[in-house]
């Protein structure tokens, strides 16, 4: 499992972040291995959280080049958290 968290650029709305995060989505469907992604608004930042096949598929897509676009981008570095999920269920209203 990771945990990515971005610092929101001044100006940024929620609402203009939901617009960005349905944008996004179908590239998202498209990551090999990726097997959920939840977009993420916080408190003066944003991201998501990623379920992937293993560890060394999600440090291929937290690459350099992806945490250097991020500063591009946004203007400031995402903090990468790395856990191993070694189990994860679906609770009762995902039925």
């Amino acid at each position: 499992m990771v945990v990515v968290d971005v610092p929101t650029p001044p100006g940024v709305t929620a609402e203009r972040l939901r617009v960005e995060f349905e944008a996004a989505a179908p590239r998202y469907r498209q990551i090999p291995g990726l097997k959920t992604k939840s977009f993420t608004i916080g408190e003066g930042s944003f991201g998501g959280t990623y379920l992937f096949d293993d560890r060394a598929t999600a440090e291929a897509w937290f690459s350099d080049a992806w945490r250097q676009r991020v500063v591009q981008t946004y203007g400031a570095p995402a903090r990468v958290d790395i856990y191993a999920a070694p189990l994860t269920i679906d609770g009762p209203a995902a039925e």
